[in-house]
């Protein structure tokens, strides 16, 4: 069963996530330290990642847990850990 059939039957929900404004700031001065080619790269990494989430392999799971597993999340992560503590 796939995350959407998960969801209209009722058996997934999706929780709402907000941060606090410690959070948002932390964020905000995080992102202030990336150079233009830093945001490029991540931001490259993250789309690409993305694109494996409609891959029927990936998006037939309700487990949100496979749509971690994948080479392009693994380079997401990998380069965000590259990139140290920024705050």
């Amino acid at each position: 069963m796939s995350f959407g059939e998960s969801l209209a039957k009722g058996l997934s929900v999706i929780e709402t996530v907000a941060l606090n404004d410690i959070e948002k700031e932390y964020i905000s001065s995080s992102i202030n330290y990336l150079t233009k080619n830093q945001l490029c790269k991540l931001d490259a990494k993250y789309m690409a990642w993305k694109l494996t989430w409609k891959e029927p392999e990936i998006a037939m799971h309700s487990v949100l847990r496979m749509y971690a597993k994948s080479k392009e999340y693994d380079d997401f992560i990998e380069y965000c850990k590259s990139m140290g503590d920024m705050a």
